[in-house]
């Protein structure tokens, strides 16, 4: 109980300094503050008809959100720090289904490079990946209804995260499998082969050209003609991303819910790669699929924990350790140069 009241404490002082940074700090938070004073509140709405033009351009959950804390007085400082607040325990509330203590769960995201690129710089996204969170710990206890539903309800804060549903799906059949180790490498390094292939052969643009007019298709489109720059793919953080992946499958041959995290993270880096010439949809996509990154690190730690043999148990925490130290430096170098 006391643990509780002091990581509930932690997060609520984390939540005022993130509500009340300066305007200028994070990318999108200049753009949030206008998109705060656009929004019309519950009596305006009830008058008008409508939240406003820019209501159009966002998803529901986001708006009502706003509109619901500006009827009630609160300024835009604080509306970013009681939804970093509600954010917060979402996560905390995933945490406690794959029964990892939370405390520590929670030590590690704000010290990683997730933590940065997403509640300080795209804020509906981390709302939308606090539900994912969610429903990769319910996959992890076979709840697979309420794992689509937590991504459902993640789809009104940040529409994006609807992609993920079919991979969720096929990493779960996956684990159903025992497939050895050695094929998972040979699979996933061909996978990686061809998604390059693509990216190279622009067969993205070509697939794109067949999707149907109108809505996330138009913007889609949008981002894929007007996009000036494409996201890395060959760098040494995605060597990073490969390790883990392989280090998981390792340790976790017989937990399924690891084998899941790694099938489910293999695919959204595929993903990336193949929209890796829309560079903003890309980075954004990274982020999301990064949140799945932490919790196959979380799990693979946990069971590296509960080995008998302490110099095997040693080396692997050093390793994995390392790992997540090294993504979270070059995130922060590249994002702060």
């Amino acid at each position: 109980m006391v643990n509780v009241f002091f990581l509930q404490f932690i997060v609520i002082l984390l939540s005022i300094v993130i509500g009340f940074r300066p305007i200028d700090i994070g990318t999108d938070n200049a753009s949030y503050f206008k998109i705060y004073s656009i929004v019309n509140t519950i009596p305006e709405y009830i008058s008008k008809g409508e939240f406003g033009w820019i209501s159009n351009t966002l998803e529901s959950g986001f708006v009502w959100s706003i509109s619901i804390l500006k009827t009630l007085g609160f300024d835009f400082n604080s509306f970013i720090s009681i939804m970093c607040f509600f954010s917060f325990n979402i996560l905390l509330f995933s945490f406690r289904n794959i029964k990892i203590n939370n405390a520590i769960i929670f030590l590690v995201f704000i010290s990683t490079f997730i933590f940065v690129g997403s509640y300080l710089n795209v804020f509906r996204q981390a709302i939308a990946s606090s539900f994912l969170m969610v429903s990769v710990s319910y996959v992890c206890v076979n709840k697979i209804k309420k794992a689509i539903i937590c991504i459902f309800l993640g789809a009104f804060f940040h529409v994006s995260i609807v992609v993920i549903i079919p991979f969720i799906l096929f990493a779960h059949i996956l684990c159903r499998y025992n497939f050895s180790n050695n094929k998972v490498v040979i699979l996933y390094f061909f996978s990686i082969v061809v998604a390059i292939l693509c990216v190279k052969l622009t067969i993205i643009n070509y697939i794109v050209s067949y999707l149907p007019t109108g809505g996330y298709s138009n913007k889609f489109t949008y981002y894929l003609s007007s996009s000036n720059y494409s996201s890395p793919i060959l760098t040494f953080s995605f060597l990073l991303d490969s390790l883990l992946i392989m280090i998981s499958f390792y340790i976790g041959k017989y937990n399924s819910s690891i084998r899941f995290c790694a099938y489910l993270y293999w695919f959204l880096i595929v993903i990336y790669i193949l929209i890796s010439n829309v560079g903003v949809v890309a980075e954004r996509f990274y982020m999301l699929s990064s949140f799945i990154g932490l919790y196959l690190f979380l799990l693979t730690l946990e069971q590296v924990l509960n080995k008998t043999n302490a110099n095997y148990t040693y080396m692997c925490v050093f390793v994995l350790s390392i790992i997540y130290a090294l993504k979270t430096y070059l995130f922060t170098a590249t994002f702060l140069s």
